[in-house]
């Protein structure tokens, strides 16, 4: 009975027309194992990867395209992952508050782009983003990416987002009976699984009310940043050619968080009118990223300018965690305090952790809606069983990760995400750029598993295998640092992985798509 009054919140109701069933004679074979009859007005957002056609009861009415579009990419890069990633900066690099700004900054705006631009074929063709890919990269090449972006959705949480906030949330009434680590995650990724339940229109509500909530926190930590009178502008570690190094490595950081966000483009604007401003939603989507990552990414970063004194003590202790208690809490560094502002504070530092539930939502969903379209089988069973899974996995992995050498752990992991993102954008962008010319009329939304109308996607495929060696050669990590690696930077070098990577990727492309289209020629 509790989980049928959560599941009522929604009211994301999904219809099937007449005409929907009748465009697709396969309905009935495919029909989901736990689904009823498809008249049933379904409670829970169960419309998996087929395309969403404009004349459907579920396409939004009323829709404000750049208040929509921003709110969910504002609320949901507001949480506390992203204050740790900014932390790494003078924490695992040594480097300046200025210096972190600038590359913050930098990548943000750059990175943003590509994520925009996916965004607006949600609307245009009614696909989620790596169904779309089918007939961008090539069926066989889609499949690809879905597998290592399954890889992804759970690393994301499992690796970064829920580690972070269980540090967090196991300092809350540190000094009492406070929540043990393992059990923080748990918590959260309880909460995480029952949102992500309901589907879109769910979660641009949820994002909006936690968006809220994220950046009173957020605003009460600049605060205590400013009268805990720690903050240090801070020097740049090392020689010339270190900080060079570690500028970069610390770049590719930034780079994989934003570029990640392209694989999940279009996923949310599916439910848009077709005669919706695209400008207006790539500008919205745009603006939520740049804005938000930047901002809070920055105050992470002075959150690690603090580690003087007191707060130092603290953070050696606990880590990442102890140090936005130790910054956050009176009664962590004063002696002298407010009991009532503690408890306040306290308060906020809960829902602080909590915030990573609006950035896991977004991952889980992607997540079962990947396992649908690697197989035609595996459409038979609805989204939320393969959001069960991601949930089970991802508590196994996090409360392992969460005892580790989180900001180690995290650098590695992000960076190991980022690499498969930026070649499934530079692999993407070189279709589109140079054989399409932004020209995507081609696709037919109804053919999206008819492999008759899509192109195998050899020349994806190859590419993506001939960048792993030049990957390796670039990358600089705990385990791994690669001969390029090794020459751009000082002792320790600096990861320049992504940026080689990107240009290759490109430029292999273009040949072997030429190739492959003179034995498989493209649809037109």
């Amino acid at each position: 009975r509790v989980l049928t009054i959560i599941f009522k919140m929604s009211d994301k109701v999904v219809y099937y027309d007449k005409e929907d069933i009748e465009m697709n004679s396969e309905f009935d074979e495919k029909r989901s194992i736990t689904s009823t009859d498809v008249s049933t007005n379904y409670i829970l957002d169960t419309h998996g990867i087929k395309p969403v056609l404009s004349n459907t009861n579920s396409i939004q009415k009323n829709n404000y395209p750049f208040f929509t579009s921003f709110i969910l990419w504002f609320a949901s890069n507001s949480s506390v992952p992203i204050l740790s990633m900014g932390t790494l900066g003078p924490v695992l690099f040594g480097l300046s508050f200025k210096t972190c700004v600038i590359l913050i900054i930098l990548s943000n705006f750059f990175c943003s782009i590509p994520v925009a631009y996916f965004a607006t074929f949600g609307k245009t063709f009614g696909l989620r983003q790596l169904i779309l890919s089918r007939f961008i990269n090539g069926y066989h090449c889609a499949r690809m990416f879905l597998v290592f972006q399954l890889i992804s959705c759970v690393g994301w949480v499992s690796g970064v987002n829920v580690p972070a906030a269980a540090h967090c949330l196991s300092m809350v009434n540190v000094d009492g009976n406070n929540i043990p680590k393992w059990a923080a995650c748990i918590v959260i990724l309880v909460v995480s699984l029952i949102v992500s339940f309901l589907g879109v229109g769910v979660l641009q509500k949820f994002e909006l009310l936690s968006g809220v909530l994220n950046y009173v926190c957020v605003f009460a930590l600049i605060a205590r940043i400013k009268l805990s009178g720690e903050f240090n502008l801070g020097e740049n570690i090392g020689d010339h050619k270190t900080v060079i190094g570690n500028c970069l490595s610390y770049l590719s950081i930034l780079i994989s968080f934003n570029i990640a966000w392209a694989a999940y483009g279009s996923d949310y604007t599916i439910y848009m009118n077709k005669n919706t401003n695209s400008w207006r939603i790539a500008f919205g989507v745009f603006s939520g990223l740049f804005i938000s990552l930047s901002f809070v990414t920055i105050v992470g970063a002075a959150c690690a300018c603090c580690i003087h004194g007191k707060i130092s003590d603290v953070y050696g202790q606990y880590g990442f965690g102890g140090l936005l208690y130790a910054i956050l809490i009176p009664s962590a560094t004063e002696e002298k305090f407010n009991s009532h502002l503690n408890v306040f504070l306290n308060i906020l530092l809960t829902w602080l952790s909590l915030s990573v539930i609006s950035i896991n939502v977004p991952n889980f969903y992607s997540f079962s809606l990947c396992c649908q379209a690697i197989h035609r089988f595996f459409e038979r069973f609805e989204r939320q069983w393969y959001t069960l899974i991601a949930f089970a996995v991802s508590i196994a992995i996090s409360i392992t990760a969460v005892e580790t050498s989180f900001e180690t752990f995290m650098s590695d992991m992000m960076d190991g995400i980022g690499y498969y993102a930026v070649l499934f954008v530079s692999i993407t962008l070189s279709e589109i750029i140079v054989f399409r010319r932004f020209n995507l009329k081609y696709i037919k939304p109804d053919n999206y598993d008819n492999t008759q109308y899509l192109a195998k996607g050899i020349a994806g495929i190859v590419t993506f295998c001939l960048n792993i060696p030049i990957i390796a050669m670039g990358m600089n990590q705990s385990y791994w640092v690669g001969y390029l690696s090794r020459k751009c930077g000082g002792e320790y070098g600096g990861d320049v992985a992504m940026e080689i990577t990107a240009v290759f990727a490109f430029l292999i492309y273009i040949p072997l798509r030429m190739i492959e289209n003179k034995y498989f020629p493209y649809p037109i």
